[in-house]
């Protein structure tokens, strides 16, 4: 077994993935993967790779992140642990818990991230974890001195309530009854997934500890509402700006473009990822007025037909 210690960048998981799925035929770089994490799950191995490795070796692309987490929980069937370490780590690596899996073989059907990882860690494994909740819009509540607000925050656990509670406030829902093959049949449809806008600030291409890398993330919530997630890696910080209209998307990105340009440690390339679209790398250089241009008409281009993954 090749290790991952002397490994580059591979890019691209996306398509490897699928690949893997209509092939069935498993690639190179995802068996090197799964080599490396049954070594690191031995508990007798001596060739141990810390996480960052199969991140870098992943190019931190959240398609890759959520299949090696699927792989990371799936370990317990084969060798009985799970490495809640790197659970916890992954799972602050993924973007939106509550999207879904890429396609590869077992790929969970019909189910989140968020609900696969609750469904098969034990409690104690989940309170190591620690989730963060689901975003959940906040209440609309007019008032004379407070206006409607429409931005997100996040589930509160219900409150315990006592049974008489509950029948005194619970309204009676009627029950409706659905067969297995019905019930099956929701939970193997596949559901309509959007893959997210990505721009990745690389440091340094050869880099050994690719944690090094800032990521911003795009996400469309509703017409012309959208979430940017900003993961800077060297300070160890994420920030989230949710409901956000297109015209500041693109303000947004345009400032943070122009910047590049001013900065005295410049970041090597940076990786632009969009839906339908090739990936494609530029240095900061060569980020001219017309090359940012380009780079909006393509952005916005994906707002007006945002594709969705099959």
């Amino acid at each position: 077994m090749t290790s991952l210690n002397n490994s580059h960048r591979v890019f691209g998981w996306k398509d490897l993935l699928e690949e893997w799925n209509t092939t069935l035929q498993i690639p190179p770089q995802v068996r090197k993967v799964e080599e490396s994490l049954h070594a690191a799950t031995n508990p007798n191995s001596t060739n141990i790779t810390r996480l960052s490795k199969f991140l870098t070796y992943m190019n931190y692309e959240q398609e890759a992140i959520a299949w090696f987490l699927y792989e990371c929980i799936s370990v317990r069937w084969v060798h009985g642990s799970v490495p809640v370490n790197y659970i916890r780590s992954l799972v602050d690596e993924i973007e939106n818990l509550d999207g879904y899996f890429p396609s590869f073989p077992g790929s969970p059907q019909g189910q989140t991230i968020r609900e696969f990882v609750e469904a098969n860690l034990t409690a104690d494994e989940l309170y190591q974890v620690q989730m963060m909740p689901p975003l959940v819009p906040n209440d609309n509540f007019v008032t004379p001195n407070r206006p409607v607000r429409s931005d997100y925050s996040y589930a509160q656990r219900p409150l315990q309530r006592s049974v008489s509670q509950a029948q005194a406030y619970s309204p009676e829902v009627p029950r409706v009854r659905r067969t297995l093959s019905q019930q099956f049949e929701e939970l193997s449809a596949p559901k309509p997934r959007k893959q997210a806008i990505q721009v990745r600030f690389i440091r340094s291409m050869n880099s050994k500890n690719g944690s090094d890398d800032d990521v911003l993330s795009i996400t469309q919530v509703s017409n012309d509402s959208y979430n940017i997630n900003y993961n800077d890696k060297e300070a160890k910080l994420k920030s989230k700006t949710v409901a956000v209209p297109r015209a500041a998307v693109i303000s947004f990105l345009s400032m943070t473009l122009r910047m590049l340009s001013v900065d005295e440690e410049p970041f090597e390339t940076i990786q632009f990822t969009l839906p339908c679209m090739p990936t494609i790398l530029v240095s900061p250089e060569n980020l001219t007025s017309q090359t940012r241009d380009l780079i909006y008409d393509s952005i916005e281009a994906t707002m007006n037909y945002w594709p969705v993954c099959a």
